[in-house]
């Protein structure tokens, strides 16, 4: 999908539930993690019908949470599938 057909897919409306994948630190308890990043999440504007998964990150190091993506998984994984590499594999430099 384009960035401009997601632009305005943003202004229309999400299609369905809107996920927030983020980050915390791995000694936080997952209550905290969740609550975190629930937070964030609101204070950038994401309302309606949203899930909130937030990985426990040990290595590198981090000390706040942070979000990594708001939006239809199904985009992500779509990027991903697109733009990732498999395990093995190197990119020609």
């Amino acid at each position: 999908m384009s960035r401009l057909a997601q632009r305005i897919e943003r202004l229309e409306g999400p299609r369905g539930k809107v996920t927030v994948l983020g980050v915390a630190p791995a000694h936080w308890q997952p209550e905290r993690r969740d609550a975190e990043l629930e937070r964030l999440a609101r204070e950038q504007g994401v309302t309606g019908d949203v899930e909130f998964v937030a990985i426990a990150q040990q290595w590198p190091a981090i000390t706040e949470a942070e979000i990594g993506h708001v939006g239809d998984i199904r985009d992500l994984f779509e990027h991903v599938a697109k733009h990732g590499r498999r395990i093995g594999e190197r990119r020609a430099a």
